[in-house]
């Protein structure tokens, strides 16, 4: 890559040495953004898929799909009717049934279902009402009419739904730097080394690590070929930024090829 250019004095020929974890301090944002996104998108989504199991007494939602395709029908009597006030859906808060019931061999089999029918709820304890349950497994039983699962399969898709974008957007981040981290590897590596001069430092505001903030380094250099380049990097080494002025000179490390492509040499 840098067979025909000149050499700055104060960086070191081809192929250098670059430190393996240089995109951290390279790519804070990225990095930092990517993690965090992805991390609390995942973990959010297990926490709540797994809260709302757990409140559910761990039926899945996948139950009542499997209820809609095949079941039997029993007559059941209620031994329990509780109002779900710390759930709220659309339809305002359900209620959860317990209830007994024979199966079709005649065993006796206690299950717990889910409705939005206060007339059921009406019913109370000792009162009859119509169930569905899986005759591979007449513990998973619901009200007619009702869930065995606490929330539709729906809300568990609109849950990963939210937090699913969030980690894909974290992915992307990581991918993304990934992708940057490898290419200016290369150019640190192989690239031309050149004096620059400062030309602006300005500090990025919106972006913040606790109470630093990067800062994006303007500079100007002379290419082997003599035409004068402006560049621009950003970087998270605070104090070395913070005591840059106009006029210093840098090294910075470019592409033989297009010039336009360099980075500042803080290694």
């Amino acid at each position: 890559m840098s067979s025909d250019a000149r050499q700055s004095p104060a960086i070191s020929f081809p192929p250098r040495p670059v430190p393996r974890w240089f995109f951290v301090r390279r790519m804070q944002s990225l990095l930092a953004g990517g993690v965090i996104l992805t991390t609390m998108g995942f973990v959010a989504g297990v926490g709540v898929s797994l809260l709302l199991w757990y409140i559910a007494g761990g039926v899945c939602p996948t139950v009542d799909a499997a209820l809609d395709r095949n079941h039997a029908t029993a007559t059941a009597t209620i031994t329990d009717v509780q109002l779900m006030r710390n759930v709220n859906t659309p339809s305002g808060h359900p209620w959860k049934v317990s209830f007994e019931f024979a199966d079709s061999r005649g065993s006796a089999v206690q299950a717990v279902g889910y409705t939005q029918d206060k007339s059921v709820a009406d019913m109370g304890v000792g009162g009859q009402i119509e169930i569905e349950y899986d005759p591979a497994n007449p513990s998973r039983a619901r009200p007619a009419g009702g869930t065995a699962a606490l929330l539709p399969l729906w809300a568990f898709l609109l849950i990963w739904g939210i937090f699913g974008a969030e980690i894909i957007v974290g992915l992307a981040l990581l991918a993304a730097m990934y992708v940057l981290a490898r290419r200016e590897h290369i150019l640190l590596t192989h690239g031309a080394g050149a004096d620059a001069q400062v030309l602006q430092i300005k500090r990025i505001w919106y972006i913040h690590f606790g109470s630093k903030h990067p800062y994006d380094v303007y500079y100007r250099f002379h290419d082997h070929n003599g035409r004068e380049i402006i560049g621009r990097d950003r970087t998270y080494r605070y104090a070395w930024a913070e005591a840059l002025k106009v006029g210093d000179k840098v090294g910075v490390v470019y592409n033989p090829l297009s010039s336009s492509r360099s980075v500042l040499w803080l290694h």
